[in-house]
């Protein structure tokens, strides 16, 4: 069955089942839009720091749950993800590695191993890759 053919069946069904299609956007999906957009400018911007605007986001998305749907036990099950805590951990990481100041090391570090080579160590020796 072609495209177009299944287009028509679909129309055909919802036109039996006296259900309609509305291409018009509801107020609830330009609220969750405007969340997104504003939450995009915000990690690219940064005028805050990324951590604050990530929970600036799950807040703002609870707090208008009549448009948004996200209860506040929705808006913080996400903690529960081992996904989640493994990212929330790098920022701690990250932040305690720049504080102290031996990112430059670190960064020298991983250049010299590497030899300056963009692909780095090959892990399955001691040695430098020399590609």
């Amino acid at each position: 069955m072609s495209i177009p053919a299944t287009v028509a069946a679909s129309a055909s069904i919802l036109l039996q089942t006296g259900e309609t299609q509305t291409s018009a956007l509801s107020v609830e999906m330009l609220v969750v839009f405007a969340i997104i957009a504003a939450a995009v400018g915000l990690f690219v911007t940064q005028p805050i720091p990324l951590d604050v605007t990530a929970l600036v986001v799950i807040v703002a998305l609870v707090l208008l749950e009549p448009w948004t749907t996200i209860s506040p036990d929705d808006g913080i099950a996400g903690f529960a993800s081992a996904a989640t805590i493994t990212v929330l951990m790098m920022f701690v990481l990250s932040e305690g590695v720049r504080q102290t100041g031996s990112e430059p090391r670190t960064a020298n570090g991983a250049t010299r191993e590497s030899g300056g080579s963009e692909r780095g160590v090959d892990p399955r020796s001691s040695e430098r890759r020399t590609e």
